[in-house]
């Protein structure tokens, strides 16, 4: 709960990559609408209508949600424009590319000015590598990796339990995700080479 300028935010609130900005939508009448403030409180503005907004790691533009679309604009509301249909919008480190969900079943990538969408994978769940050179994913319970041009799929756990929702350590080395392990969730990291599994509590 966040509370700015008498606006109550009800929904999910994204820091800017500078620290100094927090993109958020609330619902209002049925109505779903995006805003940003400053993390002082000052500057609310309204931006548009939808959801999820999504900073850029540069700064420069918000991907958002509305009407089972994918819209980018820049971090003012301006310029807004459709580049997919789907939802998750999960930019690349660079900046350049956005990978989603489509369909609740299917990856795609696609460039931040909606040239060269692609279909990379069967899955949910994307996360880029640092490099911005693969996307780790779940597939039917078990996490896989695959570069951004959709070849070399790589099959990193097998276990009977769920594997899912994994997140790149930041040198690139390590995948860690959430696993239904033992009947319990676990928070694991996995080396990138397939070795090294291990397991701790969610905490």
């Amino acid at each position: 709960m966040v509370v700015a300028n008498g606006t109550f935010v009800q929904d999910g609130s994204h820091p800017g990559p500078d620290g100094r900005r927090i993109a958020f939508y609330v619902q209002q009448d049925g109505n779903f609408d995006i805003y940003v403030v400053n993390t002082d409180g000052s500057g609310l503005t309204h931006l548009t209508e939808g959801a999820d907004p999504a900073w850029s790691p540069d700064g420069q533009y918000i991907a958002l949600y509305s009407s089972e679309e994918i819209y980018v604009m820049k971090t003012d509301g301006s310029g807004r424009r459709r580049i997919a249909d789907g939802g998750g919008a999960v930019w690349s480190p660079n900046s350049q590319m956005i990978a989603f969900e489509q369909s609740g079943d299917s990856i795609y990538t696609v460039n931040a000015d909606g040239s060269g969408l692609m279909r990379i994978a069967e899955g949910r769940s994307p996360a880029w590598s640092p490099n911005s050179q693969m996307i780790a994913f779940e597939q039917s319970g078990d996490i896989y990796t695959v570069n951004v041009d959709g070849k070399d799929m790589t099959r990193l756990t097998y276990h009977p339990y769920p594997d899912y929702a994994p997140v790149w350590s930041p040198d690139g080395q390590h995948i860690a995700f959430i696993s239904d392990r033992d009947h319990a969730h676990g928070f694991n990291p996995v080396g990138y080479s397939h070795l090294g599994l291990r397991r701790k509590p969610c905490v």
